[in-house]
C-alpha cells in the first residue's frame, strides 16, 4: 500500500476537519481506475491509500466532499516509496458526491429592511392578509423562486463570477438569469442552483430540455419552463407550433410520471405577441389534453400589465372561462418593471379580479416583476425580493372572492431574510 498526502482546503477557505467523508476517482493516464480510499486524519490533510497494483505516474483526480469538487492531476508514489507529497487540494462549491443531501441547506439573507411606499397608482400592503394561507415549502402550486435576479457572492462577499455566455446579465456580471441554466458547463450550473437552494427557493425556472429539467429536480426543485418562445410573427393556428411544443412534450412525457409531476410548463414568452386569439386558442385546445392526461401543470405568460387575450367577441372573464374549462389553471403574471410597487400591485388586482370572475380557483402567481429593469441594472435583487413580498401580502377588496397571490418567482424573502 502506498500513500498520496495533500492539503485539502473546503471551499471556504477552511481547513477540511478530522473524519471529513472523501469520494474520490483517481484514473491512471492508461485510462485505468486507480482503487484507494482518502481519509482525513489531521486538519486539512487528506491521505490517499493507494492499492499497490495501481501503476506510477500521472492520474486525473476528481474529490468531492459534501458542497465542494476538485478536478486535476496528481502524480502517484512509485512503489516503495510508502509516502509521497501531492499537489494542494482545494475545492470549489459543487456538488455529485454521494455524501451531498441533493442541495445545501438554506442560509439567512441579506434583510429588505423597508416596504416600498404607496404611490398614487395604488398602495402597498405591509402584513399577510388573512387570506393568504402560505403553504408549506415546496408547494408545487406557490411557487417560491427567482428567474432573473439571483447575484452570486462568495462568503467573503465578492462576486461569484461564471463563464460568459450569450444573454448574460452585465449589470451587475454576478447576477443570473436560471432560464439560460443550459448555456452553462454542469460545474457552473451547480453553483447557480446551489444559489436558488441557499435561498431556500423551491422552483427554478429552466428551459424546454428534459435532461436538464431531470437534473434540476434532482436538487429537490421543481423544474419550470417555456414552451414556446418569441415568434417571427404571431402563430395563427396548433399547426405552426405543433413542431416546437410536441416533440417535446412527448420527451418529457417518456421521461416518466415523477418527472412530470414536478414540472411546470409556461405556454408563452408574452403569448399576445406571439400568437393571435385564435391560434391562443387553438394552441391551448391540443396542448391542454396533452398535459392533463400526463399530470402536468400548465399555465399562461403575456406581456406587461396583460391577463388575457380574447377574440375579439369574447371579454376577458370569458377567456379565463374558456382556459378554465380545459384545464389550465394559472396565470403567471407580469408587470411592468419600471412600475412604482403600488401600481404594479393595483394592476395585478385587476388581473387577479378577471380570473376570479371566470373562476376563484384559478390562480395568479406573482412571475416576472422587475427582472428587465435587474437585466438594465435599474433594479437589485433585494428589490424583486421585496416586489416578491409585497406581491404576496397583497390584499383584495372586503367581501370580494379574489384568491390571494400564488406565491412569487422573481424573488422572495421575508423582510429579515429568512425565507417565506
Amino acid at each position: 500500500m502506498r500513500h498520496l498526502n495533500c492539503n485539502l482546503i473546503l471551499p471556504d477557505g477552511s481547513l477540511a476537519p478530522i473524519g471529513t467523508k472523501v469520494y474520490a476517482e483517481v484514473q491512471s493516464d492508461d485510462a485505468t481506475l486507480v482503487p484507494c480510499v482518502v481519509t482525513v486524519p489531521e486538519p486539512g490533510r487528506a491521505v490517499f491509500a493507494i492499492e499497490d497494483c495501481a501503476k506510477t505516474g500521472g492520474a486525473n483526480v476528481t474529490v468531492m466532499v459534501r458542497g465542494g469538487i476538485w478536478t486535476g492531476r496528481q502524480v502517484l508514489p512509485p512503489f516503495g516509496t510508502g509516502a509521497a507529497e501531492g499537489e494542494s487540494i482545494v475545492l470549489t462549491r459543487g456538488f455529485g458526491s454521494p455524501f451531498d443531501p441533493g442541495r445545501p441547506d438554506p442560509i439567512r439573507q441579506a434583510p429588505l429592511l423597508f416596504f416600498d411606499h404607496d404611490d398614487p397608482g395604488g398602495n402597498v400592503s405591509r402584513s399577510r392578509p388573512p387570506e393568504q394561507v402560505i403553504p408549506p415549502n415546496p408547494t408545487k402550486t406557490w411557487p417560491r423562486g427567482d428567474f432573473a435576479g439571483v447575484t452570486l457572492v462568495d462568503r467573503n462577499g465578492d462576486p461569484i463570477i461564471l463563464k460568459d455566455i450569450p444573454g448574460q446579465n452585465t449589470t451587475p456580471r454576478n447576477m443570473y438569469m436560471s432560464f439560460l441554466l443550459e448555456r452553462y458547463d454542469r460545474h457552473d450550473q451547480d453553483l447557480l442552483l446551489t444559489g436558488h437552494a441557499e435561498r431556500s427557493y423551491s422552483h427554478v425556472l429552466a428551459s424546454a430540455n428534459v435532461p436538464l429539467l431531470e437534473y434540476v429536480q434532482s436538487w429537490g426543485f421543481y423544474a419550470g419552463c417555456w414552451i414556446l418562445g418569441d415568434q417571427p410573427s404571431p402563430l395563427q393556428s396548433w399547426a405552426q407550433a405543433q413542431p416546437q411544443i410536441e416533440p417535446f412534450l412527448r420527451a418529457l412525457i417518456a421521461a416518466g410520471p415523477e418527472v412530470c409531476d414536478k414540472t411546470i410548463l409556461i405556454l408563452g414568452k408574452e403569448l399576445n405577441s406571439s400568437c393571435t386569439p385564435s391560434g391562443l386558442l387553438d394552441i391551448c385546445q391540443h396542448v391542454a389534453p396533452i398535459c392533463r392526461a400526463a399530470g402536468l401543470q400548465l399555465g399562461l405568460h403575456f406581456s406587461s400589465r396583460k391577463a388575457s387575450w380574447q377574440r375579439n367577441d369574447q371579454r376577458p372573464k370569458d377567456f379565463w372561462f374558456e382556459m378554465s374549462a380545459l384545464g389550465i389553471k394559472d396565470l403567471f403574471y407580469q408587470t411592468q418593471a419600471d412600475d412604482p410597487a403600488g401600481t404594479m400591485m393595483a394592476a395585478m388586482y385587476d388581473a387577479r379580479r378577471i380570473l376570479a370572475d371566470a373562476d376563484p380557483t384559478l390562480r395568479v402567481c406573482f412571475f416576472e416583476g422587475c427582472a428587465n429593469a435587474q437585466l438594465f441594472g435599474r433594479r437589485s435583487e433585494l428589490d424583486g425580493c421585496r416586489l416578491g413580498l409585497e406581491a404576496i401580502y397583497a390584499t383584495r377588496v372586503p367581501g370580494s372572492n379574489v384568491p390571494a397571490v400564488a406565491g412569487a418567482w422573481n424573488g422572495l424573502r421575508n423582510l429579515d431574510g429568512s425565507p417565506v
